[in-house]
């Protein structure tokens, strides 16, 4: 798989609008399981990241 091709299966946009959620629901007092819910969605993202950076690596350091 190239390089470009796998930049496109990294949330960044979506790691951003849900990072804003978060704030949102700690804002609105909302319940402690909706917090962690979303968080754990922010989180599951960023390791997403992570992973695809490191393909990209592997990929430039053939």
């Amino acid at each position: 798989m190239e390089k470009k091709s796998l930049c496109r299966y990294i949330p960044h946009k979506g790691i951003h609008e849900k990072v804003q959620v978060t704030v949102d629901y700690y804002g609105q007092g909302r319940d402690n399981s909706e917090i962690l819910n979303q968080a754990q969605e922010v989180e599951n993202d960023i390791t997403r990241v992570f992973e695809v950076l490191d393909k990209i690596k592997e990929l430039h350091c053939e």
